[in-house]
């Protein structure tokens, strides 16, 4: 070998005695819990940012107009005042025919029939907002 090389590695070798050996864990788990911190922190501020941002919008399309385009409101109709209703229709059968038979008479009983109700089970609209 060369002399320069001999004086080199005798130069780190003396460098060598002299180091202080040092624990570096206990600074690399400092650095660990700074940069956990500072990300929670971020993703904090990034989530605070973004709704912030979105909640206006998202109050906004509730409390505007909820139909897209496509599809307009259905027409504000006033509450019309019920009609009244009709009666039951009863109906009665002829009175039964005086021959005797050998099997007993079963006394007829009135039938009801059922009219549809002409009311409607629609909701009422839902009133628009007024912009001041």
């Amino acid at each position: 070998m060369n002399t320069f090389e001999d004086q080199i590695r005798v130069a780190l070798h003396k460098l060598a005695e002299e180091a202080v050996p040092m624990n570096l864990a206990d600074h690399a788990l400092r650095g660990s819990r700074r940069r956990k911190v500072a990300l929670a922190t971020a993703g904090a501020a990034v989530f605070a940012a973004v709704s912030l941002s979105l909640a206006p919008l998202a109050l906004a399309n509730v409390a505007g107009n909820t139909h897209p385009e496509g599809n307009p409101a259905p027409p504000a109709t006033t509450p019309a005042e019920p009609s009244p209703q009709p009666s039951p229709t009863v109906t009665t059968p002829p009175p039964p025919q005086t021959t005797p038979s050998p099997t007993v008479a079963v006394p007829a009983t009135p039938t009801i029939a059922a009219t549809p109700s002409p009311i409607e089970s629609t909701p009422p609209p839902l009133p628009t907002p007024t912009r001041s």
